[in-house]
């Protein structure tokens, strides 16, 4: 079969970290590790290269090998996360310097539960080491030209100093920011204005056997778990709504999903949009779609349903990343309703229109219109050259920039 050549505009990511990920990428990616041997020794390798501060592995992806403390136990400090970015280990060097710069992280990183709860905190102690408008425009030049983003949504703030550094960057306009409320709350005036909306964690994740499900997962035992009660999730929501901010609330599972919808309905608020909405229901998505909740949603993690079927129950596989029940029986719509980004798991329009053409599922495919509009049409200096070989399922990327 001839391969098909298309042309797509830059991408805007809806859902990503940047302060995070720029730290990360002077870090080891174990995303291109093929086994539990092979990521050893990377970080080994980048430990023991006598850089200063912590080495920081990311994209270890739980599903495929395990990692122990123990491997890196005689290592400078280390910090390896979950693909998820909602599980880590910190080796003995790392946890002594914790106990001196975030001793309360330090004392509850065997609490996953704490950890849940606590996942903006824990997250901002890496993003901001070393943090600098020069780190974060060479990862935006990174963004556009290894992965053709040209805007990106921080949906993890850390404090009123990371605006600062993008507008130092010169970044403003190439971001949305997010705050959780009650960071929100404390920030200055002028800051509040440059807020878009408000951020809140309803469940865990998959790579850490926390989204909360239904039905038990087959590794864990249990349902994950719920970080909000009914109505305190409610009284947020309304909160937002009296503040005039849309919220963002990140829900996976089935269970967490119906919890934010019911909440919805609860507090009579607007402006709601469900980050990831891995494992939504028919049902629970027509209600959404009624009380005009928006889904921001990750084409890359419909490999999740191959990483994880071991762990999730059965018949959650397939119901990960329902795109075509969604668009074709509840009627979201790619670019209105329906929004993408890649939570940085990886960014980048390569995985979007791989797991969009050749998903695991049928139910998970998306065509290329469908991604474009989803993903946006920034304004930005070039375009996206795609060739895609139907015959062997195959997807590569050019990003072609003006001047």
């Amino acid at each position: 079969m001839a391969e098909e050549q298309i042309r797509i505009s830059l991408l805007k990511d809806w859902h990503t970290h940047p302060l995070l990920y720029a730290a990360f990428q002077e870090g080891v990616d174990l995303g291109r590790a093929d086994d539990r041997e092979q990521a050893v020794a990377r970080i080994r390798a980048h430990a023991e290269s006598g850089r200063p501060g912590w080495t920081i592995g990311y994209g270890w992806n739980s599903g495929r090998y395990a990692l122990a403390q123990r491997e890196l136990a005689d290592l400078p400090p280390v910090v390896v996360f979950n693909l998820s970015l909602h599980g880590l280990i910190v080796n003995d060097a790392g946890l002594d310097l914790l106990r001196c710069s975030a001793p309360g992280i330090a004392e509850n990183l065997d609490d996953q539960i704490w950890i849940e709860r606590n996942l903006r905190r824990v997250l901002n102690v890496f993003a901001s080491d070393g943090a600098s408008p020069e780190r974060l425009q060479r990862f935006y030049q990174g963004l556009l030209e290894e992965h053709g983003v040209w805007h990106a949504e921080e949906m993890l703030l850390v404090s009123a100093d990371e605006v600062r550094l993008f507008e130092e960057a010169g970044l403003e306009d190439r971001t949305t920011f997010w705050a959780a409320p009650d960071l929100y709350e404390r920030l200055p005036g002028p800051v509040q204005e440059k807020i878009h909306g408000l951020k809140l964690f309803a469940d865990g994740a998959l790579g850490t056997s926390t989204a909360a499900l239904h039905r038990p997962y087959r590794d864990a035992g249990d349902r994950g778990m719920l970080l909000y009660e009914p109505d305190e999730l409610a009284g947020l929501l309304a909160r937002g709504r009296d503040l005039g901010k849309p919220v963002a609330v990140h829900a996976i599972g089935d269970r967490a999903i119906d919890q934010v919808v019911s909440a919805v309905e609860a507090a009579g608020a607007a402006g709601i949009r469900i980050e990831h909405a891995q494992l939504i229901s028919e049902p629970t998505a027509r209600r959404a779609k009624a009380l005009g909740i928006r889904l921001c949603m990750q084409p890359n993690f419909s490999d999740d349903s191959v990483h994880y079927a071991g762990r999730l129950p059965e018949g959650y596989a397939e119901r990960n990343n329902p795109f075509r029940m969604l668009i074709d029986e509840v009627g979201y719509v790619p670019g209105v309703d329906l929004l993408f980004g890649s939570d940085g798991m990886p960014h980048g329009v390569h995985e979007g229109l791989r797991q969009s053409l050749f998903p695991p599922h049928a139910g998970q495919t998306l065509t290329l219109e469908e991604l474009a509009a989803g993903y946006g049409s920034p304004t930005g200096p070039g375009h996206i050259e795609a060739r895609i070989d139907s015959g062997r399922r195959q997807v590569s990327c050019r990003i072609v920039l003006n001047g």
